[in-house]
């Protein structure tokens, strides 16, 4: 899933050849039954994660039980594991976000 964050503007968030754009104010989760369904395989959580702006920047929430989001830069020069329960601020203009839910990833 492609992320392009632009500070206090809009989140574009790429998947599938999809493309969600999301404004300050809204939220976009992701998962097997979510805003995002991302896949339809029973390892993954309903929802996963959550895109969501606090008004200064966008962050990146994982809201699963047991599955670890990474956050990786485009550029590569930055990624963040984002544990159930956590968030991290989403830094990087353009990012990447990958997990794995059973035997897929």
């Amino acid at each position: 899933m492609a992320v392009a964050a632009t500070g206090r503007d809009r989140l574009i968030v790429g998947h599938l050849g999809e493309e969600l754009v999301v404004e300050p104010g809204a939220e976009l989760s992701f998962g097997r039954s979510a805003d995002l369904v991302v896949d339809v395989n029973p390892y993954l959580h309903r929802v996963l994660g959550r895109f969501r702006h606090d008004g200064r920047s966008w962050w990146l929430d994982n809201v699963g039980r047991s599955i670890p989001l990474t956050l990786l830069s485009i550029e590569g020069l930055s990624s963040a594991t984002v544990g159930p329960g956590s968030s991290t601020p989403i830094l990087a203009v353009e990012s990447v976000v990958t997990f794995i839910a059973g035997p897929a990833s």
